[in-house]
């Protein structure tokens, strides 16, 4: 069967250290804010965690948004009720392979309405989370190092009510090494402002002894620091990969292909621009996990194919994971049945082909050989004889379609014999299944 390295979209992983330390199993999120007139703005936090896992962290409840002014100075914080959860449907980019069990991602979107009049310099938004997972290859100091979600409500003097861009899309959950990554990581930005895309490098927050920032320990004003990427990697490598990881500047279409098993740790950057002007960036960070999976469509029928009674022989498909199919009877005719019936024209050997998935990268081909001898009937006869003896076997097979031409005797010991007449010698004392299959 074929094997493939496979790699997981996992957004941001983090975990989170107190005392005493306990993992954290939130995988991501994104921060932004949606202007609603008369100085109102919407915040939106979306957190997802990993739902596949024991002594699964809970989510913030509450969680806080803190916002600093240009200078950073900390003018408020909003506190963001847990809403709920949902579970995410688990999708791959692949369809030739299966989803891994062990996958599983749920969703909480917290919002909130805050009133922030004009303010010179704009405002800055800052949620923080630490740690990430120790495992994480391509950063210095993995399980020391938290993530920021950062967003920047620009100075009035550039715009006014302005709302940011939000990514449209979770990324596909799994995918295979060697099939190149096609995602849509494309933005929606509201007012129409220009975007462009880039990889980018993603920002630490919070700490070990500050895990998880509140009220009475806010994150250190803004702007965050970036991750230290370990060599070889950088922004822009951030993995091993055959093609690398790319996205296109105007579409957001991410693509690329892994190549090392391992954790690794991208951003993702969107920034707005209206008449040449910077108005804010969001950045998405994300996980890349890259592990082994098989693919999950084999063709199977039965290799060996013996109708004796007529010219109709039923093919059993023994195939798992397609869903559509194409075979070839071996005489010029086809049908795309999962199991069909056909009608041979005549006696013969013919050789079939069975097809899964026909025209998808991983299709599966079988194979087997159809005897078609309607009005044959094997039999024989054998005269007994003790162990250590020959015993004579006889054919006394009958064809209305032509002379019998092969005789494959299997004596039930593990020997066998073509000769049409044969005989055989056991050497125990014993019952024996013995078959003859005549051509």
């Amino acid at each position: 069967m074929l094997r493939k390295l496979i790699f997981a979209f996992i957004l941001g992983s983090f975990c989170v250290v107190s005392t005493p330390v306990s993992s954290y199993h939130l995988v991501g999120g994104e921060l932004t804010y949606e202007c609603l007139g008369n100085n109102d703005y919407l915040i939106r936090l979306k957190i997802f965690r990993d739902c596949y896992c024991t002594n699964c962290a809970q989510y913030d409840n509450p969680a806080y948004v803190f916002i600093y002014d240009v200078s950073g100075t900390l003018l408020q914080s909003i506190s963001l009720t847990f809403p709920g959860s949902v579970q995410l449907p688990v999708y791959i980019n692949n369809p030739c392979l299966a989803i891994p069990p062990d996958v599983c991602v749920e969703e909480a979107i917290y919002t909130s309405t805050v009133n922030l009049p004009p303010l010179s310099g704009g405002y800055h938004l800052v949620y923080q989370r630490c740690c990430r997972n120790s495992t994480i290859l391509n950063i210095v100091g993995p399980s020391n190092t938290g993530a920021t979600y950062y967003s920047i409500i620009p100075d009035p003097g550039l715009t006014l009510c302005n709302s940011n861009p939000y990514f449209n899309e979770f990324p596909p959950i799994a995918l295979c090494a060697g099939d190149t990554l096609t995602f849509d990581h494309s933005a929606t930005d509201i007012d129409g402002d220009s975007l462009v895309y880039e990889l980018c490098a993603p920002y630490v927050g919070a700490s070990n002894s500050n895990p998880m920032p509140d009220l009475g320990s806010p994150p250190p004003p803004p702007p965050p620091a970036f991750v230290t990427y370990a060599p070889p990697y950088t922004a822009t490598s951030p993995f091993n990969g055959a093609p690398q990881l790319t996205i296109n500047p105007q579409t957001g279409e991410l693509s690329g292909a892994p190549t090392t098993v391992g954790q690794f740790v991208v951003g993702v950057c969107v920034k707005e621009y209206l008449n040449g002007q910077l108005l804010s960036t969001n950045k998405r960070d994300f996980q890349f996990n890259v592990v082994n999976c098989d693919a999950v469509i084999t063709a199977s029928l039965p290799n060996y194919i013996l109708e004796c009674d007529d010219y109709s022989v039923l093919f059993q498909n023994n195939s798992s994971g397609g869903t559509f199919y194409h075979w070839d009877f071996g005489d010029g005719v086809t049908s795309t049945d999962v199991s069909p019936t056909h009608v041979y024209p005549d006696t013969g050997v013919y050789y079939a082909t069975l097809i899964a998935n026909p025209g998808w990268p991983c299709a599966d081909t079988a194979y087997s050989t159809v005897n078609v001898y309607p009005g044959m009937t094997t039999i024989y006869d054998y005269i007994t004889a003790c162990a250590d003896s020959d015993l004579f076997f006889t054919d006394l097979s009958i064809s209305t379609n032509g002379p019998i031409t092969d005789w494959n005797w299997n004596f039930g010991d593990g020997n066998v014999s073509q000769t049409q007449n044969t005989q055989h010698a056991y050497a125990s004392g014993g019952y024996y299944a013995v078959t003859l299959t005549t051509i």
